[in-house]
């Protein structure tokens, strides 16, 4: 049996532990201090770093903003490099940012570069499906191609997505009026017109009546294009170019000097003009116009071709004859550039390459009645009168059917 313990000896028994159980509360207290104030710290530098990450947020959100914005200022005042190095920019800080793609698709249009327009705009419908806007940038980029079915299927897109958007409708009649589709593309052109009451559409409206042959109605389109826009120089080109197709010399070139005033590098303008004057026998001022037209076209097939048609009224056919070889070399599918040729080879007795000249342009387009009166004139020329009669009597029923007579 244990012995009793005296209360001297609990009493230091108990200050002999006391001490140790106090140590343990101190650690415990000096644990829990530590860990206190590591929080806190802790906290306070996540608090400054999620402020930071805010701020550097909203600094970035402006940022690619302002870019935007400069990249649209760029846009507005033709400065297209100036406005892709923007939109590109904006793109680098936000991979996302749809309408960055767009508008920069719209410049690349601008400057020509079709491929990356489509490619944008491709990347801008990706992020945005419901972006109307896209859609036509890249139908622009696909006509601009010379898609124009692909082209008008966007178009059309744009228009199911925007009813209201004036430019898609412009677009879409466009194209149509590209491939030939002349009554949809009025209906196009008028649905633009209700909602945007648009110079640049009464011209193309204009110019589908003018290729229909209804000339009032191509007349009073470029009246009200000039109405509402009397610095737009493609509408005095187009009234011009409608007043050549009646006849009217003076007032065609009236009009045609207006829009190369308002627009000097206007190469389709030089070349009307110089159709005028070529019309009007003033030779030496249409070959100088067409001369302008080369320059600033060097591409210009038709340019070269009514070139040549001004050497030979001045009896130069070599020249005339080296200007249709280059007109067919740039576009080897226009029948009246063979049959042009043709005409300058049987000037010069050349009958074998005038009757060769003629059968491509037949091949071309078989419809036409007048080549094969004119290739029986050569014909009859050479002796061949068998082959000439056999021309005439073609003449005769392919003229009958374009009359509608049997």
């Amino acid at each position: 049996m244990k012995a009793m313990k005296s209360t001297e000896q609990e009493k230091e028994e108990d200050l002999n532990r006391k001490p140790v159980t106090r140590t343990r509360s101190k650690k415990a207290i000096w644990v829990l201090v530590t860990f206190v104030v590591v929080a806190a710290v802790l906290g306070v530098v996540f608090r400054a770093s999620i402020s930071s990450w805010l701020k550097d947020s909203t600094r970035l959100g402006q940022s690619v903003e302002a870019l935007f914005k400069r990249g649209e200022q760029c846009r507005e005042a033709g400065n297209y490099d100036c406005a892709i190095e923007n939109y590109s920019r904006a793109i680098a800080a936000n991979p996302e940012y749809a309408e960055a793609y767009h508008k920069r698709g719209r410049v690349y249009n601008k400057m020509a570069r079709y491929d990356q327009a489509v490619a944008d705009c491709n990347r801008a419908i990706q992020l945005k499906p419901e972006l109307a806007e896209a859609y036509g940038c890249r139908g622009a980029g696909y006509g601009l191609l010379g898609k124009d079915e692909q082209a008008i299927a966007d178009f059309s897109r744009a228009i199911e997505l925007n009813p209201q958007l004036a430019e898609a409708y412009s677009n879409r009649g466009f194209g149509y009026y590209t491939i030939g589709r002349y009554a949809e593309a009025i209906s196009d052109f008028n649905r633009a017109i209700e909602l945007a009451q648009n110079a640049d559409d009464y011209v193309k409206r204009g110019e589908v009546f003018s290729a229909q042959g209804h000339l009032d109605q191509a007349m009073a389109d470029f009246n009200q294009a000039i109405e509402l826009d009397a610095k737009l120089a493609v509408a005095y080109d187009d009234r011009g170019l409608a007043h050549l197709k009646r006849n009217e010399l003076g007032a065609a070139i009236v009009d045609l000097d207006r829009a190369i005033e308002l627009n000097p590098n206007f190469a389709d303008a030089y070349y009307n003009r110089g159709t005028a004057h070529n019309t009007a026998l003033r030779l030496d001022r249409a070959i100088d116009d067409f001369n302008k037209a080369i320059a600033l076209n060097p591409k210009f097939a038709a340019a070269y071709n009514n070139r040549g048609v001004a050497y030979v009224n001045q009896g130069k056919i070599e020249l005339a004859l080296k200007d249709y070889d280059t007109a067919i070399e740039l576009n080897p599918e226009v029948s009246d550039f063979y049959i042009y040729r043709a005409l300058a080879n049987s000037k010069k007795q050349d009958y074998d390459k005038a009757i060769d000249d003629f059968g491509k342009a037949l091949t071309l387009n078989p419809s036409n009645a007048a080549i094969y009166y004119q290739r029986a004139m050569v014909f009859r020329g050479m002796g061949r009168e068998a082959e000439a009669r056999a021309d005439i009597r073609k003449y005769d029923e392919q003229s009958r059917q374009e009359k509608g007579v049997k």
